[in-house]
Parts: C-alpha cells; sequence; structure tokens
C-alpha cells in the first residue's frame, strides 16, 4: 500500500505552501522526460528512497511529470526539503492522507482528546498535514508524551551514508537484537532510513535500549 507520510517538524518552514513546487527541470538530468531514483537523490541528498517508491504510482522505477506534480508527491518533496531529513514522523495507517484521532491515540497514547478538538481547526474529526504543521501543534503533540528516542540518525551514521547498518544501530542502542533491527527495517534493505528510524514503533522499541 502506498503511504502517505505526514510531518510535524521543528523547523517546517510553516507551511507547504512556502515551498516551491518541484519540476521535472529540476530533477531530469539526462533529458528522457523521467526522474530516476539517482536524479531525485542528486538533486535531495536527504531524500528517503523509500519515497520514491510511493510516488512511482505504477512500479517502473521512475518518476513521470504526472506522478511528479501529483499533490502527495509535492507534499513529500516539501517536507523533505523543510526539513532536512529529520522529522517527526506519525504514519497515516489507513492511507487516506489525513491522521484520525485513533491513529493519533494510537502514535501517542497519553494524547487528550481536547487537545486533538484543538488541533482540528476545520472540526472534521481529522488531522491534515496544514494542521499538524500550525505553529505549536508538534510542541502539544509532543509534550504529551511521543514515544521517542533522543538519538536520531545524524547521531548513529558514522560513515555518513544516511542509513543505519546494524553495527551502528548496535553503537548507540546496546544489546538490541538483530530481530528488532529487521523489524524497524520495514522496507527489508538492509538498513535504517530516518524514516525508519522515527517511526512510532521503532521510537517505541528503541526506547527499550536507552
Amino acid at each position: 500500500m502506498k503511504r502517505f507520510m505526514i510531518t510535524a517538524a521543528a523547523a517546517a518552514l510553516t507551511t507547504t505552501a512556502a515551498f516551491a513546487a518541484v519540476d521535472m527541470g529540476s530533477l531530469d538530468t539526462d533529458g528522457d522526460n523521467f526522474a530516476s531514483k539517482a536524479e531525485v537523490m542528486a538533486a535531495y541528498p536527504n531524500f528517503d528512497p523509500t519515497f520514491f517508491d510511493d510516488i512511482d504510482a505504477n512500479d517502473d522505477n521512475r518518476l513521470s511529470a504526472p506522478e511528479l506534480n501529483n499533490a502527495e508527491a509535492q507534499d513529500i518533496f516539501a517536507r523533505a526539503a523543510a526539513s532536512g531529513g529529520s522529522t517527526n514522523v506519525m504514519a497515516d495507517a489507513d492511507g487516506d492522507g489525513f491522521v484520525s484521532k485513533e491513529e493519533l491515540m494510537a502514535a501517542v497514547p497519553n494524547f487528550m482528546e481536547s487537545d486533538f478538538d484543538s488541533l482540528d481547526t476545520n472540526d472534521d474529526n481529522r488531522l491534515s498535514a496544514q494542521e499538524l504543521d500550525a505553529p505549536g501543534a508538534a510542541e502539544l503533540i509532543n509534550s504529551q508524551g511521543a514515544v521517542g528516542t533522543t538519538m536520531g540518525l545524524a547521531d548513529l551514521d558514522t560513515n555518513g551514508d544516511n542509513f543505519l547498518d546494524f553495527a551502528e544501530l548496535s553503537a548507540g542502542f546496546s544489546g538490541i537484537m538483530q530481530e528488532s533491527f529487521n523489524d524497524i527495517d520495514t522496507n527489508d534493505d538492509g538498513r535504517i532510513s530516518a524514516n525508519e528510524l522515527e517511526a512510532p514503533g521503532a521510537r517505541s522499541m528503541l526506547a527499550e535500549y536507552q
């Protein structure tokens, strides 16, 4: 299932509107009218390559102009640019592009329903990316016990490839098992990306080793 990731970054530059839209011309360096994963990574070194697969709707390992111009794709690129690759990520579990009260409570068990209502400014009983990126929203969510680890990818990535192997993760979280590494590595590529590291389930698991 294609995922929609909603971020609440401290340096979110207010909203996606602050970001200039990505177009094919800014990515397509070989002139074939498509953007390969290598071309995307060259333009956005902090881009999580697992997002490429989310945007690549027809799974042909390249992005077409319609795929790139999709609102979800533009949102992903905007957040990659705004965050510099360091985000507090919550997954929209049902893939509808919003975070429901149930999804937020699953990620942040101590979150108060009254505070959800205060974030839900249009009273539609769901939180959009814009509502989650509103000033103070991230602070409110984090203040109520969002499960997390204080160590980010930059603290652990000793070889500078923007991913963590098992040795790098073990150096920061002594005693962690290979099985736990595999659970965090959700796309089974043998390495952990920033988004995999900061997923709620991963943060909860890693908190046991701090």
